[in-house]
């Protein structure tokens, strides 16, 4: 997986996670990746730091990985093809283009939990087999496998869960003696008037 010297100067390559930690320092943005993705990955960096875009460009072509800018602060990382007898994917919210962690994967009688880059890994399932995608906070998804048929990695992004709350109406406002009615009028009853608060007695 990735480049390992071929067709460079071996002198210049650098493990991929260290320069990795240089962008993040000097380009102010992080990158989400699963541990397992790097190993072994070696990178010929420039002579002089390109911009952020002709940059990730330059890595996608030197290590065969996936590089996704999903917003002004996050990159993630996966690989492109699955290894052998194997499904992948990241998940990403929808919204704010970030990596969603510990979402519940499955497929039929096996599951596994994203990591915090949003990476998960299973075992290739028999043909037609649909994946099921759960997490607190989201909607759930549905994905058939049957077009995956190259065994590319899946980028899967979530919709932000909208819950709609029940109207509350307040009859007390503030104290007692102050009423809001059904239709929206304030009704003042002086005689049974309560503190209001900052006071010690009503006036």
């Amino acid at each position: 997986m990735g480049v390992k010297a071929q067709g460079q100067d071996v002198k210049n390559v650098v493990p991929l996670v260290d320069y990795l930690k240089l962008v993040e320092a000097q380009q102010g943005v992080r990158f989400t990746y699963a541990d397992q993705t790097l190993d072994e990955v070696y990178f010929n960096p420039p002579a002089k730091m390109k911009n952020l875009r002709t940059l990730v460009n330059e890595l996608r072509l030197q290590t065969g990985l996936n590089f996704t800018i999903l917003n002004e602060r996050f990159i993630s990382i996966s690989p492109l093809i699955a290894k052998p007898g194997t499904i992948c994917g990241s998940i990403y919210d929808e919204q704010e283009r970030k990596p969603i962690d510990i979402a519940t994967i499955s497929i039929g009688k096996q599951y596994t939990i994203s990591d915090t880059s949003g990476f998960f890994q299973l075992k290739k399932p028999e043909k037609g087999a649909k994946l099921y995608i759960q997490r607190n906070g989201y909607t759930n998804k549905e994905i058939s496998l049957e077009n995956n048929t190259a065994g590319e990695c899946l980028q899967i992004f979530l919709t932000p869960e909208v819950v709609q709350l029940q109207e509350v109406t307040v009859f007390k406002l503030l104290t007692r003696g102050i009423n809001r009615e059904p239709g929206g009028d304030i009704e003042l009853y002086v005689a049974n008037l309560g503190l209001l608060p900052g006071l010690t007695e009503p006036d």
